[in-house]
């Protein structure tokens, strides 16, 4: 019995080890995710849905956010995501966003998420990124 306790004191103290320098890193090093809300007049009607999508986004563990308008930046790199007073307003022109122009957490992020409802056929630019409807 005695070898039994022994191993199982061994292989805890090992887990709990692992598991706290892995805790540890991820603090340190947050993965980063980089939130675009297309604020067009075409996302008006789905608009009162995005604060529960940041909110969905914002329960990840170990992730420092930034979040932008296909219009320009909100907020660089923080522990969750704050939609502050943006409004949908203006036609839809993701140029600005596919040439990356104004866009810092661009080149730093780790993931890409892109709220929108624009036809598939004018996302082509984004194939990498995470497509979310709202």
């Amino acid at each position: 019995m005695k070898p039994f306790f022994l191993w199982l004191s061994l292989s805890l103290a090992a887990f709990g080890g692992l598991a706290g320098g892995y805790h540890f890193s991820l603090s340190q090093e947050p993965r980063r995710l980089f939130v675009v809300i297309d604020s067009s007049f075409e996302m008006n009607d789905a608009w009162y849905r995005i604060p529960g999508l940041l909110k969905n986004l914002s329960g990840r563990r170990y992730t420092a956010f930034a979040l932008a308008t296909e219009k320009g930046p909100i907020h660089d790199w923080q522990g969750d995501l704050r939609l502050g007073r943006a409004k949908p307003y203006a036609p839809r022109d993701l140029s600005r966003l596919e040439a990356g122009d104004g866009f810092r957490a661009l080149s730093s992020a780790d993931e890409i998420v892109f709220i929108t409802n624009a036809p598939e056929g004018s996302l082509e630019a984004f194939d990498d990124w995470t497509i979310l409807r709202p």
